[in-house]
């Protein structure tokens, strides 16, 4: 090569090794902010090693460009204050530090420097203080949650200037802002989808305009102290589907030229009515899912004179209302005794939506259990605890008593059992009978003799089984789930599942147990708004904890870190490390067993070939995609599992445990006299606190 050509070539050659080089270490401006919030925080993350935060091994900060465009760190146990040096990521696109009770403070003023950021969430954390003005200089932002903390004073009006907004929730700040009118800010945010404004302390009649938000989809402002008259106005968003507006002091309700193509809305609200002239009806009128139609016809204005209205149909309101007002003081006296009308000796007498189950009496069940002997203790939980009984028939029984703290008001005890109740499949747990008398709430579920299957994957129970197990195992489990889904009356949302909230029959057969955060689906409810996540940390579904909006797929989610749970034998999240991360990074289709041999837990990797291991993998992670829209339903999931079985000699309706050649484990060997707990305090029977009337979006 010609020497004047050399020169250049190994010049413009330095200059990229020079380029490749800087551009895989992070700016020193956000190391620099980086370890400031290190030390602020008090984060002791392991992974957090090295000099470079881009390097990718850091847990929680994604970089670009070698500058930190995302920091996500939910959960961590981070504590102290958030320190102004929050403001020097001027690249960064998402800060997410929720659940994290111990981070304090106020919220800096710095955070109006991230010019870039489209989503800070700060869900329950113990942020106090005034919310800064400088909230409102984030341009870009998209999604702003603030909820569950301690922020106190004005509501910032510069959150109006957030042009791009579609998330905005400030709930249960336990209505420690200053009381004001209806922020007329929030009329001129065309691109909001979601407002959530529970315990705000908003005051005064909301806007028509508000609702003419082209965008507007959800609006939760309960338990505030708005009154007037709600109008939605003539030219309400077409895409709303629930307004919520319970406990407020809203007096009447009006709407105008109704469009031919009304969407149904889901209203939650309540209407101070105004006295009739005979001062007779003294009431408040509920309205749940209806056409704006429907729901004008229902909404009678009892003010206006008769001589406006026809006398009939006026005399027919007041029949009405007087039949509600009998059905209130009805249900007033029942509150009491739930079960009045309950025949013990029969199933269903008296109480139709009660199934099958049985009232035992106190007496019957404190015989059973030997007067609740603590020899009889197998387990407890936040909800109390829970004892092994024996019925004279034989029958071995898990008896839930509650504590005090966590006794649930008669009607409530009552709607529980109902759902319960209808709940029949054979993996699932099932609810025998209860105990509602001498002021005990307790429910009598089937005994499932042998625990929990986390414990048996972490080898606490001393129960060990192979691979093919697992499966039949995921299958069981999976089959619990679809049916709870699609065939329970009403469905039900499960919400908790994981490897505690599986227990494990006789044959080792899987079992869905814990309903203690459950959702019923019902016809006009099918988007579910929450006020607060629930559920296990590990097995959350991320878009739920991102929209708090939760469906069946949020279970499917769940049930894929429950498959990896299979694979691994390790806990979803493990000395820092997220196991779907790591498994999802460590995955390599063109190598045997994706690659993933060090990731396979050491009881099943050094046994039989794991036959079907790739295609369960690859169900594993359909049903961890981070899209709910692409996440297979659950009954797939069961058909899916059952293929597997099938094209590994395996018959998914036989009772088979393990083939000989790749299991020691033989049923003999399991003892319900161990020294085991059959029920751990995370296990079946740790939470009742499901049960909602239709109308209510906020867990117990």
């Amino acid at each position: 090569m010609d020497n004047k050509l050399k020169l250049p070539l190994l010049v413009l050659l330095l200059n990229c090794f020079l380029f490749l080089a800087l551009s895989q270490t992070a700016s020193n401006d956000d190391v620099e902010a980086l370890n400031s919030l290190k030390d602020s925080l008090q984060i002791n993350i392991p992974s957090w090693v090295g000099s470079d935060p881009c390097s990718g091994s850091w847990e929680g900060i994604t970089c670009k460009n070698s500058r930190v465009v995302s920091i996500s760190l939910p959960n961590t146990g981070l504590k102290g204050q958030l320190s102004q040096n929050i403001g020097s990521f001027s690249e960064l696109d998402t800060l997410d530090l929720s659940y994290n009770k111990d981070l304090t403070g106020p919220l800096p003023a710095e955070i109006g420097n991230l010019k870039k950021l489209t989503k800070l969430s700060l869900v329950g954390c113990g942020f106090n203080g005034q919310i800064p003005d400088e909230i409102g200089s984030l341009p870009q932002l998209v999604f702003l949650s603030l909820n569950s903390n301690n922020f106190s004073g004005r509501i910032p009006s510069s959150i109006g200037n957030l042009a791009n907004l579609n998330w905005l929730d400030l709930t249960e700040n336990y209505n420690a802002f200053d009381s004001t009118d209806f922020p007329q800010w929030l009329l001129t945010m065309k691109n909001l989808t979601t407002l959530r404004m529970q315990e705000a302390n908003l005051s005064g009649q909301i806007p028509a305009g508000f609702f003419s938000l082209p965008s507007l989809q959800y609006v939760v402002l309960s338990e505030n102290q708005l009154n007037g008259t709600l109008n939605l106005g003539p030219n309400y968003s077409k895409k709303l589907q629930l307004i919520d507006l319970h406990s407020n002091s809203i007096g009447d309700f009006t709407q105008q030229n109704q469009p031919p193509s009304l969407k149904v809305i889901q209203f939650v609200m309540k209407l101070e009515l105004p006295k009739l002239s005979a001062n007779l009806y003294k009431s408040q009128m509920e309205i749940h899912k209806t056409n704006v139609q429907l729901l004008v016809a229902a909404l009678i204005r009892v003010s206006v004179p008769c001589a406006t209205v026809p006398c009939a149909i006026t005399t027919c309101i007041a029949g009405v209302y007087a039949f509600r007002q009998k059905l209130r003081a009805e249900r007033a006296i029942s509150r009491n005794n739930p079960f009045g009308n309950w025949d013990p000796s029969k199933s269903n007498c008296g109480t139709p939506e009660l199934k099958a189950v049985k009232q035992f009496s106190f007496k019957e069940l404190k015989k059973c259990t030997n007067n609740f002997s603590p020899a009889n203790d197998v387990g407890s939980g936040g909800y109390g605890k829970v004892y092994k009984g024996t019925l004279p028939s034989g029958q071995l029984i898990a008896i839930k008593r509650a504590q005090k703290e966590s006794k649930q008001g008669g009607l409530e005890f009552k709607a529980e059992i109902e759902l319960l109740s209808r709940v029949h499949h054979k993996n699932v747990v099932s609810l025998v009978g209860f105990c509602f008398e001498e002021g005990e709430q307790m429910l009598v579920y089937e005994f499932v003799p042998n625990g929990t299957l986390k414990d048996t994957i972490t080898g606490k129970s001393g129960i060990r089984f192979g691979w093919h197990r697992r499966i039949k195992v995921a299958l069981g489990a999976a089959s619990g789930l679809a049916y709870l889904h699609e065939h329970a009356d009403p469905p039900i949302i499960h919400r908790d599942i994981k490897s505690n909230n599986i227990l494990l029959d006789e044959k080792l057969d899987a079992k869905v147990a814990d309903f203690g955060l459950s959702k019923p689906i019902l016809d006009y409810d099918k988007d579910h708004v929450t006020t607060q996540v629930k559920g296990t940390m590990g097995y959350l579904d991320p878009e739920y904890y991102i929209s708090q909006q939760v469906t069946e797929k949020s279970d499917v989610y769940s049930f894929g870190v429950l498959m990896l749970e299979l694979i691994t034998g390790r806990k979803p999240i493990d000395r820092g490390k997220y196991i779907v991360k790591v498994v999802r990074n460590s995955i390599d289709k063109t190598k045997d067993m994706y690659g993933l041999h060090e990731l396979i837990d050491r009881a099943i990797r050094d046994g039989s070939a794991l036959n079907g291991f790739e295609k369960f993998v690859d169900l594993a992670m359909m049903c961890l995609e981070e899209s709910g829209a692409d996440r297979p339903p659950m009954s797939d999931v069961v058909k899916e599992i059952e293929i597997i079985l099938h094209s590994i000699g395996l018959d998914p309706a036989a009772d088979q445990s393990e083939p000989s050649t790749s299991s020691s484990f033989q049923h003999n060997e399991v003892s319900l006299e161990s020294s085991h707990q059959p029920y751990s305090s995370e296990s079946l029977y740790s939470s009742s606190e499901y049960i909602q009337k239709h109308h209510e979006h906020e867990p117990r």
